[in-house]
């Protein structure tokens, strides 16, 4: 913005015009914007795994069992959300207790969440649940939201 003023009140116009014109889309490099995508191979010690990925981007790693699975969702230092989709809602509500996030889904996802539910990431996530209503009052208690579904429930995508 060198050599420009700052507007006066209400005189926007030259620096909303240009932008809304094309030749500054024609500028745009839209190629670092990924299409969904699943990864293949990965491991706990790949930046992938180990690092957020804000993207429609799912790092898949495999595991033998539901322990493996629990011991390498509980690997990373973010804990905000997790899913379990089973067959046995007695075994995901014993999954979910050993997953340390702040919400777990049981064969249920992360839609219309109800803004007054506690909402509060373990670790390097989210805030501690101190956003929500009356559940803010106990801000020195760890929440953990979990939500459950008889059988699972069918993604669209």
């Amino acid at each position: 913005m060198a050599g420009h003023k700052a507007p006066g009140a209400g005189d926007y116009s030259r620096y909303l015009d240009p932008l809304c014109e094309d030749a500054p889309f024609a500028r745009i490099n839209f190629t670092s914007v990924r299409d969904r995508s699943a990864l293949a191979g990965v491991t706990t010690e790949m930046p992938a795994f180990r690092e957020e990925i804000f993207g429609p981007v799912a790092p898949v790693v495999v595991v033998r069992d539901a322990d493996e699975a629990v011991e390498v969702a509980n690997a990373t230092e973010y804990g905000l959300v997790a899913a379990v989709q089973t067959g046995s809602l007695e075994r995901g509500r014993d999954l979910a207790q050993r997953l340390r996030t702040g919400i777990v889904h049981v064969n249920d996802q992360t839609l219309n969440n109800d803004a007054y539910a506690p909402f509060g990431g373990t670790g390097a996530s989210g805030n501690g649940a101190r956003f929500g209503s009356q559940s803010s009052w106990d801000e020195f208690t760890q929440w953990q939201r979990v939500t459950y579904r008889e059988a699972a429930h069918p993604f669209p995508f």
